[in-house]
Parts: C-alpha cells; structure tokens; sequence
C-alpha cells in the first residue's frame, strides 16, 4: 500500500488504523520546494501536537509503518541500484545530500556473507584450539622439566587451564625469566597456548547455538559444548597417558634425573639470571628508600654480575647499604653535581669489591632482605629439594647455589 507524495512516495506497512495513516502522512508531508531543500511542513513536535502523542510514540508508527521513497534517483541503494525505502526524515536529508544506502536485498546477501565469514573465524578457531600436538617425553630439557614440575604443583588442579597470580605464573618472581620458560614449554609442546576467541567467532558460536540442528552439527562435530577459556594447558607427551604418570616422571627427572653438559649451563644461567634480578631489585628498593638516583648503566650491571657469582645475596645486601649510607655522607660533605650523583653508588661500590678481592676479605655481615623482596616458589622448591641446610638462595652465591643444585644429579657421560 502507498500513496504519492509531491516529494516521493510513502509506503505502509501492515496493519495501520486510520489514525496512524494520518500521522504518517503529516510526518512525510514536505513542502512545495521540499524535493530540493528536504524542508518539511511539521517538525515532530507540530505532528505530535496535532494527533496527541508524544513524539516519542509519533517515531515508533514511522518506524514500523512507513518506508519513503525519494523521486529523482535519490537515495538509491550503493550496492545494487535498486530504490532503498527510507526510515527517517534524517535518511531523507542524508539521500538528498548523495548518500546512498543499501536495500533489503543486498543488506540480507552482506548478513549472510557475514556470517559466513564469522563461521569460518570459528571453525579456524576450534581447530586451532582445540588441536593437540603429539610429542615425545625425551624433547623435554631438564630445566623445561624443573618449570613443569612448578607448574604441576602451584598451577594446575586437573580441570581447565592453569592458575596464574596477579603477577602472572611466579616461578621465579621475574616475569622476564617466567617468559622465557613458558615460551620453550610451548615450543616443545608441553603447554599449549589457547587464544581468546575472536569477536566474529563468539558471534558465530552464539549464533549457532540458538539456529537449527544443521548449524548446531558445525558445534557437535567439533565437539565443543562450551567456548574454549583462554589460557595455557597442560599437554601430555604421546608415551605418557596419565596425569599422574606424568607429574611422577617429572618429579623423578627433576630430583635425581640425568643432565647433560648442556642442562649444566642451563641451569647456572638461570640462577644467575635470578640473582642478577634480585640485586637490581635491591638496588631500585634502597634507591627509593633513600631517595638516591642511581643510573642503572653498564657498569653498573658488571658490578652486579660480579656479585651474584661471587657473594651470598644476604651479605651483598649489607654491603649494599653500607655503600648507600657512605655516599649519602659524601654528598653532604663534597659538592656533587646531578650527572656524577646519579654514579656515585656504582662507584663506591666498585671500589670496595675491589679493596675486598685484592685484600683477601671477606663480606661477614648479613641482613635478610626487605619484605618487598621475596623468595620465588621456584627459589623455594629448588632450596628444599637440593640445599640441604639452607634456609633460602639468599645465604649462598649463585655459583654455590648451581654447584650444590648439580651435584645431586646424575651427568651423563659425553660420547666423543
């Protein structure tokens, strides 16, 4: 049904009274030089006014009972060509001003290429998610082990992806360190990695859920019930079915298993990296407590190289703010400008190592480390299982902590 418009032709929609033709009417009625300008002869307010409604109740009869078509080949549709009904006096003005929509027709093939594309961002996604990689037991260094069995005792609880702190996993209390480990766990396929699932795809899925018993096959075959949670899992090696097997593998290998030479270097470098964190990290807490600015430069990052082989972490600390206190007192006494401050804690503290090593001295005073610096679960499962009487990484050096860790583990003898 439709009626002529000097302006275009208005079209009705289903069942309309009279009373609402009318409203209809005055809402597209335009004046003489509308079809130029788009001036209409009642504002909303007017059309509402003259039938009493609220304009509110005037905009929800245009919507679901009028559609306008524009004369003159305005407000064709962008795809096709074909006439687009227009919805609103704004549609209207955009129309007049070149804008060009889209028709029914081609709005409906753009939905269905739509989700034709978001069903396929979905089915990518399953078989990306829910794919498992086949690998064998021997691929897994040593340390991969040593962070498996971390994660098998504060990460996992046998349902769903693993556990993680606000922090992230906190084996090692260093989110560097943490990456690095995570990263060859995914590598060798014992963790696999299970992205979000992509906007198209949640739509798809929502989609699918609620069609019919031909769209929900796309989900059952996949045999997927629930949207996959974003995370890391846990996957276990082709020779190994069993979570428990497994975890009892793991903790064998890592207590008493057989390294290699190259497990050796593995393993020193991760306790130096630690250490190396942690004296940084005393160095920002004593920076911030005596409001001292230190330059974190090379020199400086030598210095604590040299320390974290060489000294206890406990004593180093000591030290650390003896050097503190004694540069403090320098800079009240001496004239010191911005640049040389900023190294005069390197400085002092070379200075002192150097007088230590070249004099035979020792570092004897210990002080336990601020609250702010704590030991990792890593530090501390790694104390308990290979530091017989220590109470934590901080009494020994890093070369002490790496010696003592080896030599409770078997070191396979080198075929030449």
């Amino acid at each position: 049904m439709g009626k002529n418009n000097e302006a275009g032709f208005i079209c009705y929609f289903g069942d309309l009274s009279p009373e609402e033709v009318e409203v209809i009417n005055d809402y597209w009625l335009v004046t003489d030089d509308g079809g130029v300008i788009g001036g209409f002869a009642y504002s909303v307010s007017r059309v509402s006014e003259r039938h009493g409604l609220r304009e509110g109740d005037v905009r929800v009869i245009i919507k679901k009972g009028s559609g306008f078509c524009a004369p003159g080949g305005v407000g064709l549709c962008g795809s096709c060509g074909d006439v687009v009904l227009l919805s609103s006096r704004m549609k209207y003005k955009e129309a007049l001003k070149g804008k060009r929509g889209t028709c029914k027709n081609c709005l409906q093939e753009q939905r269905e290429r739509f989700d034709e594309e978001c069903e396929k961002k979905l089915v990518e996604y399953l078989e990306s998610s829910l794919s498992v990689e086949g690998y064998e037991y021997s691929d897994l260094k040593y340390l991969d082990k040593v962070f498996l069995l971390a994660i098998l005792t504060m990460n996992y609880d046998g349902d769903g992806p693993l556990k993680l702190g606000a922090g992230g996993f906190g084996w090692s209390g260093f989110k560097s360190i943490d990456a690095e480990a995570l990263n060859s766990l995914v590598a060798r396929k014992a963790v696999k990695r299970v992205e979000r699932m992509g906007d198209e795809a949640v739509m798809a899925y929502v989609r699918l859920r609620g069609g019919s018993a031909e769209k929900k096959s796309l989900l059952s075959n996949a045999g997927l019930r629930d949207i996959p949670q974003p995370g890391f899992y846990i996957n276990l090696p082709d020779d190994l079915y069993n979570i428990n097997d497994f975890m009892q593998a793991v903790n064998d290998d890592v207590v008493e298993g057989c390294i290699t030479v190259d497990d050796i270097e593995d393993i020193r470098r991760l306790v130096n990296d630690i250490r190396v964190e942690k004296l940084y990290a005393v160095v920002g807490y004593l920076g911030i407590s005596y409001r001292l600015k230190i330059n974190h430069n090379i020199k400086l990052d030598a210095v604590l190289r040299h320390i974290a082989v060489t000294y206890p972490l406990d004593k180093a600390y000591y030290t650390m703010i003896r050097m503190v206190e004694d540069v403090i007192k320098y800079m009240h006494l001496e004239y010191v400008n911005s640049f040389a401050a900023e190294h005069l804690f390197t400085k002092f503290l070379e200075s002192y190592l150097s007088k230590v090593k070249t004099r035979g001295w020792e570092l004897k005073i210990a002080r336990s480390l601020p609250q702010e610096i704590t030991s990792s679960n890593l530090e501390a499962m790694v104390t308990a299982i290979f530091l017989e009487g220590a109470l934590s990484w901080d009494e020994l050096s890093a070369t002490e902590v790496a010696e003592r860790w080896v030599s409770k583990l078997h070191v396979a003898e080198s075929h030449g």
